[in-house]
């Protein structure tokens, strides 16, 4: 996997695209945008641009059946053609009986949604032959009888089904205020040789919750966790997403600038904690 800092692709960059590739060491693409149109003329102009990742939205791992391989055999040409080391999806399900669903709707934490994720990912990566990586995502409610808490689940997993994480911090920074729990406290407790990458972006606040957006700047405080998870944990990409308001990019530059200067204070920082 390479490494740097890199923003998740949007068609709305398309007007700066080639300044924006300057700024950057990757973009992150979204899979199904792809997969029903290899060819793409938009996919080769990044191949030429970056090194590319992929990051899915409907292989919902935390559905009862298992991954269709009419699907698995699209994201084998999109692994082909971009030279991808990982692909990634959430770690939630978003589908029912084929009946796809507008929404990533979170898992309970017990013993038996543990088996049926880890059949899945293991499905997907034996179909695949590349690594896993599931997103951890917001929520807003906690299932009721749950055997494991979000961390304990998170650390099974990894190891059962041998795959990795995606780690969005952002995510995880919104879940510790709406939840009321430490987030630096989680970040300790994370295997952290199995964080592949990061995400990090703005949120919203509707009253006393606070809301994934994509749409602003990141949060300050949102920053200083980014750079202790990567101090912390082992991830090699930092992809911004600005899903909204993404044609200003004099906003976008100065994000990509902060998030470089955290990501090579902190690989200085692993270099001579290692000496």
């Amino acid at each position: 996997m390479n490494e740097g800092v890199g923003v998740a692709y949007r068609p709305e960059f398309e007007s700066y695209l080639t300044e924006l590739s300057s700024w950057v060491d990757a973009f992150e693409i979204i899979s199904e945008n792809y997969l029903n149109d290899i060819e793409s003329e938009e996919l080769d102009i990044l191949l030429k641009l970056k090194p590319l990742l992929a990051h899915s939205v409907s292989l919902s791992i935390g559905s009862t059946t298992l991954p269709k391989d009419k699907k698995l055999d699209k994201f084998n040409k999109l692994i082909k053609k971009c030279n991808l080391d990982s692909i990634s999806d959430h770690l939630s399900f978003s589908e029912i009986e084929d009946i796809q669903i507008n929404n990533f709707i979170n898992l309970p934490f017990t013993e038996e949604m543990l088996d049926i994720v880890c059949q899945n990912i293991q499905y997907v990566q034996n179909k695949t032959e590349k690594k896993f990586l599931f997103e951890n995502i917001v929520y807003f409610l906690s299932w009721p009888q749950n055997d494991y808490s979000e961390i304990e689940f998170i650390s099974k997993l990894v190891k059962k089904a041998d795959c990795g994480i995606l780690l969005d911090i952002s995510n995880l920074y919104i879940n510790s205020e709406n939840n009321k729990y430490c987030p630096y406290n989680f970040i300790d407790h994370l295997p952290k040789d199995f964080v592949g990458y990061y995400h990090v972006s703005g949120f919203d606040k509707e009253g006393d919750i606070l809301v994934d957006s994509h749409d602003k700047n990141v949060d300050p405080e949102v920053w200083k966790l980014v750079e202790y998870s990567l101090r912390k944990t082992s991830g090699n990409v930092l992809i911004i997403e600005r899903d909204n308001n993404s044609t200003n990019k004099e906003e976008l530059h100065s994000e990509i600038s902060i998030a470089k200067d955290i990501w090579n204070k902190t690989k200085n920082y692993k270099v001579m904690s290692k000496l």
